[in-house]
């Protein structure tokens, strides 16, 4: 934030809002019981996923991941259950795509 001691007014930058709407998410998560933005991204890493490739398994639109990790929005709460049980059990994840793959065909 860039900011005059005078006058005690200041301008908000673009990183300072991302910063602070990724800490809101991160505050709401643990409130309603679902994964932080910082949880879905390690998640997503253990997954061994990029988010495109994560967004084109799991749906919800091509920018999804990068939404829910920067804390543009919130993880709904089926979802936030989804990866909770990807992230104790990674091999189901090919199961996820074969499913998804054959929905689609």
């Amino acid at each position: 934030m860039y900011g005059s001691d005078s006058c005690g007014e200041g301008i908000i930058t673009p990183e300072d809002n991302k910063a602070v709407q990724t800490e809101i998410q991160t505050h709401k998560a643990k409130i309603d019981g679902i994964l932080t933005p910082g949880e879905v991204q390690q998640i997503r890493k253990k997954l061994k996923l990029k988010q495109k490739e994560a967004s084109d398994i799991f749906g919800d639109g091509v920018n999804a991941f990068n939404r829910y990790e920067n804390g543009i929005n919130p993880v709904p709460k089926p979802f936030s259950l989804l990866l909770t049980i990807l992230k104790n059990h990674p091999e189901q994840l090919r199961e996820l795509i074969s499913l998804e793959k054959n929905r689609v065909s």
